[in-house]
């Protein structure tokens, strides 16, 4: 609860890790409206889609990226932004990573080892987000 209660009231989630597998923290702080602010790399770029559900941003390693990231901090503290990200943050996980969406994902992996499985016909989109 103390962890939900620090991300649920941050002015923002900055997310600036390497290699990053999957972006499952901009999922939770979106799921408790607080805007996610990520860099354009690995993980991050199958949850965020940069101004509908949050920012993607350049690293920042000169005047032009920082200037890039100051701009959305602040673009984070418009109450309007906060909501329509979160709503389309929202609406991204329902259509993309449900309990069926990991369920059938799992599936269709075991079924590639030739295990007799069922499939359904779940649309799951592959790779990285085509934003």
């Amino acid at each position: 609860m103390e962890l939900v209660s620090l991300v649920r009231h941050a002015h923002a989630l900055i997310a600036v890790a390497r290699t990053e597998g999957f972006g499952l923290t901009p999922m939770e702080a979106v799921m408790v409206n607080t805007p996610a602010l990520v860099v354009d790399e690995a993980g991050f770029t199958h949850t965020i889609t940069d101004g509908l559900n949050g920012r993607r941003l350049p690293w920042p390693t000169d005047d032009d990226s920082m200037q890039q990231w100051v701009e959305a901090i602040q673009q984070a503290g418009d109450e309007a932004n906060r909501d329509q990200w979160s709503m389309a943050g929202r609406k991204r996980i329902l259509e993309r990573f449900s309990s069926n969406h990991q369920a059938e994902g799992l599936a269709r992996g075991l079924a590639t080892l030739d295990v007799q499985v069922e499939l359904t016909d779940l649309e799951i989109l592959p790779g990285l987000d085509p934003a």
